[in-house]
């Protein structure tokens, strides 16, 4: 299933950014709300990913940070149990959970932060 998709949620983890400054990838996880017609609202967790100029705007954000993205809905089931990414194609609006105060980080910087808090080397 796939289908193109707007959803607002917070940051229920910090992205993790991937690959090089050339080629930016960036995961990280949302919990959204999703208003269904003639029902209630339906909240689940999804998986965002990103690449290029998105990838690098979306690992500048933390855990808990407010946005609604666009992009490209992608389902599919695991032992039964349905699952949930998007190809994220725009950031519509962010609202960082806390401002960040000094100087931005580089891609590598990033990259290499979010790999010591993941375990890798």
């Amino acid at each position: 299933m796939t289908a193109q998709i707007a959803i607002s949620g917070r940051l229920g983890n910090d992205p993790k950014p991937h690959g090089s400054e050339e080629k930016p990838m960036t995961t990280c996880f949302l919990f959204g709300e999703v208003e269904v017609r003639d029902e209630s609202d339906i909240s689940f967790p999804v998986n965002l990913v990103a690449f290029g100029q998105v990838a690098k705007l979306l690992a500048r954000l933390d855990k808990g940070s407010f946005l609604t993205v666009s992009g490209k809905l992608q389902g599919s089931t695991y032992q039964g149990e349905a699952r949930y990414s998007i190809l994220v194609n725009d950031i519509v609006s962010a609202k960082a959970s806390q401002p960040r105060g000094g100087k931005a980080k580089t891609w590598e910087q990033q990259k290499e932060s979010a790999d010591r808090l993941y375990g890798k080397k």
